[in-house]
């Protein structure tokens, strides 16, 4: 017979038919947070929420991709100045495939 520690085979099967129900509801959940529209909606509020300084993420990014811009420029105008004579022959090569492409 059954003792008291263990379950008859009709709790058994309840509690198999309530974890399914309860799996089933997660996987519908899950299902519905991974349609595009959501994750869009996700990707949106991540940027306009604040950052741990209390400024939205989006400023921040915003910040990080004008130093990295900025960065890039600086490197940029110093190779000109440091090279000026290659930068000549570069742009009037690409000026003059430019006009013999046009005859």
């Amino acid at each position: 017979m059954n003792s008291p520690t263990e379950k008859a085979p009709a709790e058994i099967r309840s509690d198999i038919d309530n974890t399914r129900r309860r799996m089933d509801d997660t996987m519908d959940a899950l299902g519905n947070r991974l349609q595009p529209k959501h994750l869009l909606d996700e990707v949106v509020g991540y940027f306009r929420s604040e950052g741990a300084d209390g400024a939205p993420r989006f400023d921040h990014l915003r910040d990080k991709v004008t130093h990295s811009a900025n960065t890039v420029v600086h490197s940029v105008v110093e190779g000109v100045k440091k090279n000026p004579i290659p930068v000549l022959l570069i742009g009037a090569s690409v000026a003059w495939m430019i006009y013999a492409s046009r005859r």
